[in-house]
């Protein structure tokens, strides 16, 4: 079905597209007649989520998750709606009522307030209620007989419900609570009290829960400082055990003097090849006679220098222990060393090894020499003894040290724990006295009524009740599996179709009238040029041919109109034609003709074809009619007879047309195929294609080249247009202008040139 063929089926439905909508507008109209006025009364809070303006006790983070958000403001909205508040407003609504001299719902007070027995009482409890959040307990008759007087009032939980809508203003840190009822004054109270009570509740709960916070990071506080205290007791009594005041510090100054002592000990090495070098020098220059003079010489001197070297070598040793660093011990050196070289010149002014040879400075370079070379030897012993000595302590830091470290590594972790549950308990205890975020920025006013949507809900049930008609017809057309159209017809069944009639709307079909007169309707000007179509087309399939049987797949499809009429334009274009009534169960077309029943005698001899034969008013047109009953063609006489009987009569005529009974129910036709030279079907565009039509069908695909086609009789005009082209209908503007928009021809239409060709 394509949108054409459905924009028909709608246009041929319009009464119904009509009706249907305006019965819908009268029964909303008749249902909304006595709506009252709507009142809408809204109020904002600012949730304070989005805001950051305001200190939070949350830590700060560098992005907020959209989803975080989201979700906040639906624990918000989930918190205004939630049971309690609903309640708590409840019992609101009617404490209003029963201390105000005006009720919101005064028809519905004056039933209620004669059901509560004691009203002060009755006060007493939703006071109490309202100051404590707390819901009615129903085991309580008192109680239960002021939720009773509740829900007759409407003031239930689902009756707000139903028209209390609270949702974010769009993407901001907003929520609206907006009401609608029949009474400004009920929805300006509802929407703000629900506002205030909800911030009254959200900072209830809130400062329990930063008290709670507070006392909880409180007592951790106090456990991780203990721990902490206990840890560092612990260090300080090893460091006391082991005489251990900074072991990071005293190892670093021992490793600073380890290096200092290593180059020392570089240094004083380098020196003693060069003094060695240098008094082997200065013996190859001496003879022996000078040694030995200078060795005989000098010993009186020997001790008094050797009691000097040896306050050097002290004096050294304690410089090695220094690090090279100690100052005073330098200049002590230096003035024992200026001292000693005083003394070797004095001793060496005293000896006068020859005069001719002036050898003195040989004599107290070598004497330098080699008192340098010995405290060199002394230096380097004593920076050794250092060195071991330093390695020693270095080994028993090392125990130490890893122990220091293991219990400063605990310290740490539980300082770093203590100053994190502290900085928690210092933000609790800030926060647990500070203002909550939550405030309601919008408070709801007495407004005039909403416009009244009667006029909207009219509108709207009328487009409800023409698009479910629409619907409707689309299901039932999509349903539909009648042949309706040719393209329908040649989709399911398969056939060949080589015709089709139009339905026309008449008791009486007088073919005489449709092909003698210019007829003013169009369903009759269309049945005579489709006609002729068929016409047209059975000649050229009967070429060489006389014999075509009429037959269809059940009964009542038009078979025999189908076949007069088209007798009847053969005989009107000068072909003779015989028609033989070979449909025994029904001998319709005998009876229409009041033709003679002589059929069974001709083809048992009994009669001659002259006597048999009876002329019609139709020119050019007999027919051989039957008596009819319930036997078939071969039970009559055997097909070879009956063909030769046949072929024997058809030599007078141009074609002989047999009518069949149905396939489905008889067996007729199919014993008159043999007869016949061609077979053509009938069938109806009314009809749908069942099992046992599905049957028939297989048979006419069968029998082949015998069969000439098909012809889809009683076919609406409009659904002849796709195959046969656009049909002569009286049709207004609008139609004719929605038939040129679905055809997508919206160019002016083409001037007529016939009455151009006639002058």
């Amino acid at each position: 079905m394509n949108l054409i063929q459905f924009t028909r089926v709608l246009l041929k439905r319009k009464l119904l597209l009509i009706a249907v909508p305006l019965l819908m507008v009268l029964v909303t109209y008749y249902l909304t007649r006595n709506m009252p006025d709507i009142f809408r009364a809204e109020a904002q809070i600012a949730t304070g989520i989005t805001e950051k303006s305001h200190i939070s006790l949350e830590e700060s983070k560098g992005s907020v998750q959209l989803i975080d958000i989201q979700q906040q403001f639906s624990n918000v909205i989930e918190q205004m709606r939630s049971k309690k508040i609903m309640d708590v407003l409840s019992c609101q609504l009617l404490l209003h009522d029963l201390e105000s001299p005006k009720s919101f719902r005064p028809a519905r007070f004056e039933l209620v307030k004669n059901s509560i027995e004691n009203k002060d009482e009755a006060i007493r409890i939703l006071k109490l209620k309202i100051d404590s959040i707390s819901t009615l307990d129903l085991n309580n008759p008192k109680e239960k007989e002021i939720d009773d007087a509740i829900n007759k009032m409407g003031y239930d939980e689902e009756s707000i419900k139903m028209s209390l809508k609270v949702s974010r203003v769009e993407n901001s840190d907003f929520v609206k609570a907006v009401h609608e009822s029949e009474s400004s004054y009920l929805s300006v109270f509802i929407v703000n009290h629900v506002c205030s009570n909800f911030i009254d509740y959200y900072r209830i709960q809130n400062q329990y829960k930063r008290t709670q916070t507070a006392d909880f990071f409180a007592k951790m506080a106090e456990e991780k400082k203990r721990d902490l205290d206990q840890k560092v007791e612990i260090l300080k009594q090893y460091k006391i055990k082991n005489k251990v005041i900074n072991l990071g510090q005293q190892t670093e100054n021992l490793e600073i003097l380890r290096k200092d002592v290593e180059l020392m000990r570089e240094k004083v090495n380098q020196l003693i090849p060069s003094y060695t070098v240098a008094i082997k020098d200065i013996n190859s220059k001496l003879s022996g006679e000078d040694r030995a003079y200078l060795e005989v010489g000098l010993q009186p001197m020997n001790k008094k220098i050797s009691s000097t070297k040896k306050a050097i070598y002290d004096f050294t040793e304690l410089l090695v222990k220094s690090g090279n660093k100690d100052e005073a011990v330098k200049d002590s050196i230096s003035r024992l060393r200026t001292q000693l070289e005083r003394e070797i010149l004095k001793a060496a002014d005293d000896l006068v090894i020859n005069p001719n040879v002036p050898k003195q400075d040989l004599v107290v370079k070598k004497i330098n020499y080699e008192l340098d070379l010995e405290i060199a030897i002394q230096s380097v012993k004593s920076i050794d003894n250092e060195l071991r000595r330093l390695d020693r302590k270095f080994e028993t830091f090392t125990p130490l040290d890893a122990t220091i470290q293991a219990y400063e590594r605990d310290i740490q972790v539980a300082a770093d724990a203590y100053l994190v549950i502290l900085n928690k308990l210092n933000e609790a205890s800030f926060y647990t006295n500070l203002g909550i975020n939550v405030e309601q920025t919008q408070t709801a006013q007495i407004g005039p009524p909403e416009p009244s949507k009667k006029m909207m809900l009219l509108v709207l049930a009328g487009i409800i009740g023409l698009v479910l008609t629409i619907v409707i017809l689309f299901v039932l057309e999509y349903l539909d599996l009648t042949l309706k159209t040719p393209e329908k017809f040649v989709k399911i069944t398969g056939l060949p179709l080589i015709g089709a009639l139009n339905r026309i709307k008449s008791e009486k079909l007088d073919l005489k009238t449709i092909f003698n007169t210019e007829s003013v309707k169009p369903e009759t000007d269309i049945f005579k040029k489709l006609l002729r179509t068929l016409r047209h087309e059975v000649e050229e399939k009967m070429r060489g041919h006389k014999v075509l049987l009429f037959t269809s797949t059940g009964q009542g499809d038009g078979k025999t109109l189908s076949m007069i009429s088209l007798a009847f334009s053969l005989g009107i274009s000068g072909k003779k034609v015989l028609m033989v009534d070979t449909n025994f169960y029904n001998n319709s077309i005998s009876k229409t003709f009041l033709a003679k029943p002589a059929l069974e005698d001709f083809l048992n001899s009994k009669s001659n074809f002259k006597d048999a034969v009876t002329d019609t008013s139709i020119e050019n047109v007999k027919i051989l009619g039957s008596r009819g009953g319930r036997y078939s063609p071969n039970e009559v006489m055997v097909n070879t007879v009956t063909k030769e009987k046949i072929s024997e009569i058809s030599k007078d005529f141009d074609l002989v047309f047999l009518e069949g009974d149905n396939l489905n129910t008889g067996s007729g036709a199919k014993e008159l195929t043999y007869t016949a030279d061609k077979v053509i079907g009938i069938f109806s565009a009314d009809n749908v294609i069942e099992q046992a039509d599905r049957n028939s069908i297989d048979y006419l695909k069968e029998i082949k080249s015998k069969y000439i086609g098909s012809v889809l009789n009683r076919v609406e005009l409009e659904n002849l247009e796709n195959m046969y082209g656009e049909t002569e209908k009286r049709r207004g503007f609008i139609r004719k202008f929605i038939k040129r928009i679905l055809r997508r021809n919206l160019s002016k239409k083409r001037k007529d040139n016939s009455n151009l060709m006639k002058s």
